[in-house]
């Protein structure tokens, strides 16, 4: 079962995220984006949060240090640990899907300061106005979702999930946060995929450490894709380690695709559109696999993908 709930604290920072210049909000009608913008907020609290928009990231410009303030936002908010910088860089440093060389002593202080920044913006006397209004919007417009998939089941059975709506993000994009047992998915739309992505990620998280070495010697592979991937973030240098989360990154949405409750034609349409994306292994995965997933449960699964993946007809 999944537990869905709404967060005071991502809300908060999305406040400040938008005045500060975050247009991606599509689920949400520009007449509340308006009202949030009404709200009074101080100008060091603006330009807290300008700072952490950056050129890194073509399709997200406050990646990565947007989902690092809202991550630890939400870390806080669950846990009532102080924020310091040296458990930011701890926090910072556990996580694989950033380049933690970007977090400096300074920027981790900075990092910490989201804390402070929340309680001030709770503080704000139209806060609790703006925030009722977003809890009647957001408890108005949850899906229901049924998954029947067995395998899929059992994933979820294993995992502690809570996903977090938040209307204010994009609806592209979705963040994948573990604070103690429990992960969170912080999503504008409760999706069926966005369930089974973070369940994949554990399912292969154990196996994928294991083949470090086996994907590292593959590195070559990262070369065609290094362009699409590092605009994406995905990748960030031509490193071993860009390229084991860029070929996760192929991996995971490949399976998610294959074990989907889409019909098959809507399948391929998704599939095609990640390979026009750029992640042109996530659709030779997908081939792979998609007659028998059972295949992702072999032993030598990885083996066999390598093999897929660099046979002469890959690249005709």
């Amino acid at each position: 079962m999944i537990k869905i709930i709404n967060s005071k604290s991502v809300f908060a920072v999305y406040i400040g995220l938008i005045h500060s210049g975050y247009n991606l909000s599509d689920e949400i009608s520009a007449e509340f984006i308006r009202k949030i913008k009404s709200l009074q907020i101080d100008d060091d609290i603006i330009n807290y949060f300008k700072s952490a928009k950056s050129d890194s990231c073509k399709v997200n410009p406050f990646w990565p240090f947007g989902f690092i303030i809202t991550y630890l936002a939400l870390y806080n908010e669950n846990t009532q640990i102080h924020l310091t910088y040296k458990l930011v860089a701890e926090l910072v440093y556990k996580l694989e899907n950033v380049d933690s060389s970007l977090f400096s002593k300074n920027v981790c202080k900075w990092c910490a300061n989201i804390e402070s920044i929340v309680h001030r913006i709770y503080n704000n006397e139209q806060f609790e106005n703006i925030w009722n209004d977003y809890l009647s919007f957001s408890n108005g417009t949850r899906d229901s979702m049924k998954i029947k998939n067995p395998f899929v089941l059992e994933l979820i059975s294993e995992n502690n999930i809570i996903f977090v709506i938040n209307e204010l993000q994009a609806c592209q994009l979705t963040d994948y946060v573990s604070i103690d047992d429990r992960t969170f998915i912080i999503s504008s739309r409760i999706v069926e995929t966005d369930i089974i992505h973070e369940c994949l990620h554990h399912f292969f998280k154990e196996r994928l450490n294991a083949n470090k070495q086996l994907i590292s010697i593959n590195i070559h592979l990262l070369e065609p894709v290094y362009s699409d991937m590092f605009s994406y973030q995905y990748a960030w240098n031509k490193g071993a380690e860009s390229w084991i989360r860029v070929f996760e990154e192929n991996l995971i949405r490949a399976v998610t695709i294959a074990l989907s409750e889409y019909s098959s034609s809507y399948k391929e349409q998704t599939i095609n559109m990640y390979y026009d994306e750029g992640f042109i292994y996530c659709k030779k995965i997908f081939n792979y696999i998609k007659d028998d997933i059972s295949k992702i449960k072999s032993s030598q699964f990885f083996e066999n993908v390598f093999t897929h993946l660099n046979s002469s007809e890959f690249f005709v």
